[in-house]
């Protein structure tokens, strides 16, 4: 059986990830079933509230708006600072600087590599230390790390004591890079995510760009430690904020409450929990009964607590591999590819930009090599924007038209864009360069493949939330790995091959293998909730007692 294209089983009631969302006169049967659950408020009064929020003021899905979105700015600052500002910021001045370190283009170029090798590296322990003491913990170590690698960075007067200060850094972006999804998740409804979930790309991807143009003016007029210096004072702004208004969002929520996981018996059941709650509320004498069972709201010096208890009791050496056992989901490795191959062979590109720009013919400065990420940064803002006005809305137009019932595979069909535009940008990347064109075309093509990365970034990290929330930290993570370590071996080849072969052959060697990923959702949508339902069946993560904290 089908719908939209999307292939389910019969006989297998519920699949996790399917929910229902819109209960007006138009989604029939869905409509009925939502009767009795709690809804949104204004203009999505008509949304039913994915996953069910508790009668707890401090469950993460009860907090004001303002603060969830404050909460979620304080850690989009982070991955900003750390992930978006000190990962890439010496892209552009790989020539100039393997001059003055008198060292080869290709170990510069590994002090970026080595420091996304250390964040791949301390990914599994990251996400087993959220899983213990939950993700609060891991973004103030994380900024703590950052400062203290930035200051070996200042202090630095070799390459060795550079890559030192790097390897620090690193570990700071591991938490940054792999928590901040799961994190909407604790905190947002399904019909409110996905427009966040782009913020992610935002800061990580978009604003990666916008780091090298600025990182390259500070080199031409001040040398390459005033870009440390520059960096501290931010770095600790962020971490004052991450302090004061990043609370714990790891949560224990009843299992009956997670609609978009429980099964259709467990939704009735929640339904006359919700009705007969709606019933005592208008008694005095279960008001008092309420007050002394309902715990009261935190207060605010109770959210600054950076031990907030124990939230898993599994041996952290299965919360370690946790991770590595999602590749058994064949979700988590369309994840990974999709992720990792485009993400970190963008980044890649930062690489080969100084070497193809900075020697003759065209003999660009360090800040005019910086300059050519103007155009990356426009697409990639664009890509951001149009996921941000369409995601939530398209998915929530298809689960209307589905009847009310909502598949997280409408998540995948900005896919379609992705692959366009990635087509377009790669393939003529190269040539362009190659046959002398101007830089400005150059730019203006590594724009549009800004666009695709974007677009197709924000669709998987969308897509594993909903379709696998309980478990989205692990397959999250392990995606950042492999994006890290791919990157990482990237910098030990991408500027010799790009010397033997040119930029022609080199960009469709890229392009060919990023628009072949890419075109691998088509079978993800069509088989994603068979693929669901199989693992829910079969889910190694749930029976190692992993996945528990919602």
């Amino acid at each position: 059986m089908s719908t939209f294209g999307i292939l389910h089983e019969k006989s297998y009631e519920h699949t996790p990830g399917t929910a229902i969302l819109h209960d007006d006169a138009t989604a029939g049967i869905a409509g009925q079933a939502a009767v009795g659950l709690k809804h949104g408020t204004g203009r999505h009064a008509h949304i039913v509230l994915v996953p069910q929020p508790t009668e707890d003021p401090n469950d993460p899905l009860n907090w004001p708006l303002w603060r969830k979105d404050l909460c979620l700015f304080s850690v989009a600052l982070g991955s900003l600072c750390f992930t978006a500002v000190l990962v890439p910021m010496l892209s552009p001045a790989t020539y100039a600087l393997s001059i003055e370190l008198n060292t080869s283009i290709t170990a510069i170029a590994q002090l970026t590599g080595n420091c996304l090798l250390c964040v791949g590296a301390f990914g599994p322990f990251v996400s087993a230390m959220s899983r213990l003491w939950g993700k609060r913990p891991q973004f103030l170590l994380a900024s703590l790390l950052g400062i203290l690698g930035t200051i070996v960075c200042e202090c630095a007067n070799s390459y060795k004591t550079l890559l030192a200060g790097r390897l620090l850094q690193g570990l700071s972006v591991a938490a940054y890079e792999s928590l901040i999804v799961a994190l909407m998740g604790d905190m947002y409804f399904v019909h409110q995510r996905g427009a966040r979930v782009t913020i992610f790309q935002l800061v990580t991807n978009t604003f990666g760009v916008l780091s090298p143009i600025i990182a390259g003016v500070i080199f031409d007029n001040l040398g390459w430690k005033y870009l440390f210096h520059i960096a501290q004072p931010f770095l600790i702004a962020q971490l004052v904020m991450a302090f004061f208004f990043v609370p714990e969002t790891s949560y224990h929520r009843p299992e009956i409450y997670n609609t978009d996981v429980a099964s259709t018996e467990r939704l009735e059941e929640l339904k006359h929990v919700e009705v007969t709650e709606s019933e005592h509320a208008r008694s005095a004498a279960h008001d008092e009964r309420q007050a002394a069972s309902t715990p009261a709201p935190k207060t605010f010096g109770q959210r600054l607590s950076i031990y907030n208890g124990r939230f898993s009791q599994q041996h952290p050496l299965k919360l370690v591999i946790a991770p590595f056992v999602c590749l058994a989901n064949p979700a988590a490795i369309w994840g990974c590819l999709t992720q990792g191959i485009s993400s970190g062979w963008w980044v890649a590109t930062s690489f080969v930009l100084a070497q193809i720009f900075g020697v003759p013919p065209y003999n660009l400065s360090t800040a005019g090599v910086g300059y050519l990420y103007v155009g990356p940064f426009i697409g990639g803002l664009l890509g951001v924007l149009f996921m941000s006005f369409a995601s939530d809305p398209l998915a929530r137009f298809i689960a209307k038209r589905n009847r009310g019932v909502y598949e997280p595979e409408f998540r995948l069909y900005p896919m379609i864009l992705a692959l366009i535009t990635g087509t377009i940008g790669l393939f003529l990347y190269g040539h362009m360069i190659e046959d002398g064109k101007g830089y400005y075309v150059a730019s203006a093509l590594h724009g549009i493949y800004g666009f695709s990365v974007n677009t197709a970034g924000a669709v998987m990290n969308s897509y594993v939330v909903d379709a696998f929330r309980e478990e989205s930290t692990e397959m999250l993570v392990i995606a950042m790995v492999f994006k890290n370590f791919f990157f990482f071996s990237l910098s030990y080849w991408v500027n010799n091959y790009l010397a033997v072969v040119g930029p022609a052959r080199y960009f469709d060697v890229q392009g060919g293998i990023v628009v072949g990923i890419y075109a691998l959702s088509i079978p993800m949508y069509m088989f994603g909730k068979l693929n669901r339902g199989w693992w829910r069946r079969h889910d190694l993560i749930n029976k190692m007692g992993v996945a528990n904290v919602h």
